[in-house]
């Protein structure tokens, strides 16, 4: 399916690359798209370039991806190539976690250090004196027992007599480690222009800027959105055309349409219809029941009742 195809696509803005294989077959003379075979990246062994940065094949396993199989190359004519943020004669792309991967592995870092002083900290840090006269293997037996004790519902433990067992607490301030994680969110979001998630999070800032940053996150979505369709213009819809038709045919084109907020939209027009700026014929009544998924005229009182 077509959702299928676009999943495995966008598969790219992660990897910085995702082939796909025309698979088809000759009906009536014409050559029919069968499917687009996913050559996902990790079963590709090499990509090759000609001599004047062009894409000329790729080379995967010959058995069905087995390891150790004997490779078989898939010829650019046969390939669609999704490539993300390429550089001329790079076909492996830039995968578009690259831009946040330092903040993401920094805030990995601190999240295992903020476990830790929960872990070591939370409840205090177990801390042992030895009774006055106390032998060797008394002294190391309270260290493994300081050094065991966890807080549980059985904790717990007998100590000889004068031995002094306590919780130390951390004494003076610790670095703030929420703080930072909350820092590299920001970093990643304003990366990837979606700063419009975080409002509501931070100490700082106004709902209000939801208006001002959504052009911003929608934009880069556009630039995805119309980066896909061109690839697929390109490489499918084309060679489709090109390989029936003939390469002076106009071919027709994969575009994509921003879904409005149609609550919005019909009050706006419920105004101008109220205004006599518009007026509801045959043609825009259609339009309407299509639109908004109403009934055809006259079919609703052919309904059954539930």
């Amino acid at each position: 399916s077509f959702k299928s195809h676009l999943k495995w696509s966008l598969e790219s803005l992660i990897w910085g690359h995702y082939y796909f294989e025309q698979v088809g077959t000759i009906v009536d003379g014409k050559w029919r798209l069968k499917k687009l075979a996913p050559r996902p990246s990790r079963i590709i062994e090499a990509i090759e370039s000609e001599s004047d940065g062009g894409l000329k094949r790729i080379l995967v396993p010959s058995a069905g991806g087995q390891p150790f199989a004997s490779l078989a190359p898939i010829d650019v004519n046969r390939l669609v190539a999704y490539v993300w943020d390429q550089e001329p004669g790079h076909w492996t792309g830039m995968s578009m976690f690259r831009s946040i991967y330092k903040n993401w592995l920094l805030k990995d870092r601190l999240i295992r250090i903020d476990l830790i002083k929960h872990d070591r900290a939370g409840a205090g840090m177990p801390f042992a004196e030895a009774p006055p006269g106390a032998t060797g293997p008394q002294i190391e037996a309270l260290d493994r027992m300081a050094r065991s004790m966890r807080v549980d519902e059985e904790g717990g433990g007998a100590v000889p007599h004068g031995t002094d067992m306590r919780l130390m607490g951390i004494t003076g301030s610790v670095p703030d480690t929420w703080q930072s994680i909350r820092g590299h969110n920001e970093e990643m979001a304003n990366a990837w222009m979606s700063q419009v998630t975080k409002l509501g999070q931070t100490e700082t800032g106004s709902r209000a800027l939801g208006e001002t940053l959504l052009p911003a996150l929608h934009e880069s979505q556009d630039t995805i959105a119309s980066w896909f369709c061109d690839v697929f213009n390109e490489h499918v819809i084309e060679d489709i055309i090109d390989w029936n038709y003939g390469a002076d045919v106009p071919a027709p084109q994969l575009v994509y349409e921003r879904p409005d907020d149609g609550s919005l939209a019909i009050a706006d027009l419920a105004t101008m219809v109220d205004k006599g700026m518009v007026e509801v014929d045959e043609e825009m009544e259609t339009w309407l029941r299509q639109n908004y998924r109403m009934p055809e005229k006259g079919l609703a009182r052919d309904l059954p009742i539930a």
